[in-house]
């Protein structure tokens, strides 16, 4: 993974926008990210108190997006995107940090080396680099007619 850093990042998202519809530009929370495998993602991670139990609940969630922070669509015009949810009790924060925790969530939707300790079908699931090789593999899909033939 790389962060871009050596290139100004996007411009945010024209706010007018509604939530749903596809646009140029970051939300204002996100991260540019260039994969290793060259593809951009835009990251983002937030931390929020469960008051049932006393924990904190941190998510990421990861877009494909082009180098300006547009949207990448699958063949059924559906944004290519995944999330992580991650419960954390008083005592991992207090022995890992906050900070910590949250990187190691990010980590997980881009699909890179992380300590969570998930699942490997968990792991496979949440990771955006799957999200987009399915999307690759989708679009080869041949039609009804060429299985036939």
């Amino acid at each position: 993974m790389t962060l871009i850093t050596d290139i100004p990042q996007p411009p945010q998202r024209d706010p007018s926008l509604a939530y749903e519809q596809v646009g140029d530009g970051l939300y204002s929370d996100e991260t540019l990210v260039k994969l290793d495998t060259g593809e951009f993602v835009a990251v983002s991670v937030r931390a929020d108190r469960i008051p049932t139990s006393g924990g904190t609940l941190v998510t990421a969630w990861a877009r494909w997006c082009d180098e300006n922070g547009k949207t990448i669509l699958d063949p059924a015009g559906e944004e290519v995107e995944n999330e992580h949810r991650h419960n954390f009790s008083p005592q991992d924060i207090e022995r890992d940090g906050l900070d910590e925790l949250s990187k190691q969530v990010v980590l997980a939707v881009l699909g890179e080396a992380n300590t969570l300790m998930l699942s490997d079908e968990l792991t496979y699931s949440v990771n955006i680099r799957n999200d987009i090789a399915v999307c690759a593999k989708v679009c080869e899909q041949k039609s009804a007619g060429d299985f036939l033939s």
